[in-house]
């Protein structure tokens, strides 16, 4: 059996994506994630957020376990912690309120309460960074860099012994000088 992962990045994207959604009230198109290539930006006149991942860094080493309870075991698990920077921009007339909103509430218990795949640890302060688009005219946008972290859990298939056959033998008789 090949091994398996429980969380992935791409789940960690929907559920911090679905947390933004309802907490800006963003509609259809408004959220996207991040390096799109040869795609335009959404049109600007109601504002977008772009998520993307900036890094991933480990912090922990493995934890492996396997289920004690059962008399044959035939696979172990390695836990690992990862914590992730997410870069949020805010883009529009309302990039400044929503870089606030999020920065807030990822530093509160609310973002706690709802993200099930994550868990935020700290946001940084949002840094205005405007850039000028295909049509050479400023677009406001606003930085908020999330720090989150997850818990993926790799399982691997394992040979294990529950019986051992013991034979004693005279080590001088079975192999002399």
């Amino acid at each position: 059996m090949a091994a398996t992962i429980d969380t992935t990045l791409s789940q960690l994207y929907t559920d911090v994506g679905n947390f933004i959604v309802a907490t800006l009230g963003l509609a259809a198109g408004q959220l996207v994630q991040g390096y799109p290539n040869r795609v335009a930006m959404p049109p600007t006149g109601a504002g977008f957020v772009v998520m993307t991942v900036l890094r991933r860094t480990r912090l922990n080493t493995n934890i492996d376990s396997w289920d004690i309870s059962n008399p044959s075991p035939t696979g172990t698990t390695q836990e690992t912690h990862y914590q992730v920077a997410l870069q949020i921009d805010c883009y529009g007339p309302t990039a400044e309120q929503w870089s606030a909103i999020l920065c807030t509430l990822f530093r509160d218990e609310v973002a706690c309460d709802a993200l099930t795949v994550c868990q935020p640890l700290y946001a940084d302060d949002p840094l205005r960074a405007p850039i000028v688009d295909a049509e050479e005219q400023y677009e406001d946008r606003w930085i908020v860099t999330a720090q989150l972290q997850y818990n993926p859990i790799v399982s691997t298939t394992q040979d294990f012994a529950n019986t051992l056959a013991l034979d004693l033998i005279n080590v001088y008789e079975a192999y002399p000088p």
